[in-house]
């Protein structure tokens, strides 16, 4: 779904009136575009690439494999454009969480790893670590440890990206956050109440 939703992105670009606007969404799908890929290659090996958005989900059992090669060829390219596209960071609390130039460069970084590319990993890195020795509050270590399981620092100093979730059912319900977080509730943050009036301990 993730990576049929980018190419609707993508296929619907021209649609944006806001050039700012138009060149953070193709950013945005790109990154997640290559984040969808890498996984599957990653697990998989080869897997089918699609560009086009598909009408049908029952198309897809037309569709063969693409070589590794294609697929690491498509995640180089979405990632080159989305460091080119996104920002830095975001200033504006309603934008953080969002995909950025530094987490492109993460994973960028990440994927030459894989392709055992040190070279260019080390590159990739270097932009990370440029950028949080400019900007220590923004990016790198927090003073506290605490911090980083503060249900009140969601997007903490660091964290690069993460799945944002909402207070409620929506976090509840997933079982990888019931298996990683500590089984308490914030005094300040109220639980969710379940059908039988079982309150959540996240």
């Amino acid at each position: 779904k993730m990576i049929n939703r980018c190419n609707n992105v993508l296929e619907h670009l021209n649609n944006v009136k806001n050039s700012d606007n138009k060149i953070q969404f193709e950013g945005e799908a790109k990154f997640f575009l290559s984040y969808s890929y890498f996984t599957l290659v990653r697990l998989f090996g080869p897997v089918p690439l699609t560009e086009t958005v598909i009408k049908n989900y029952s198309d897809l059992y037309n569709y063969g494999r693409n070589s590794t090669d294609d697929i690491y060829t498509l995640i180089k390219s979405d990632l080159t454009n989305a460091i080119s596209n996104l920002p830095e960071s975001y200033s504006s609390t309603t934008d953080k969480g969002r995909a950025t130039k530094i987490a492109a460069y993460t994973m960028q970084a990440e994927m030459y790893m894989t392709l055992k590319d040190f070279s260019n990993a080390k590159k990739s890195l270097e932009n990370v670590i440029n950028y949080a020795n400019q900007n220590p509050s923004i990016l790198g270590l927090e003073d506290d440890v605490l911090k980083i399981y503060d249900s009140q620092n969601p997007i903490g100093k660091e964290i690069i990206l993460a799945a944002q979730f909402n207070n409620g059912a929506t976090i509840v319900d997933n079982p990888l956050m019931r298996r990683c977080l500590p089984a308490v509730t914030p005094s300040n943050q109220p639980s969710y109440i379940y059908s039988d009036g079982t309150k959540s301990t996240i």
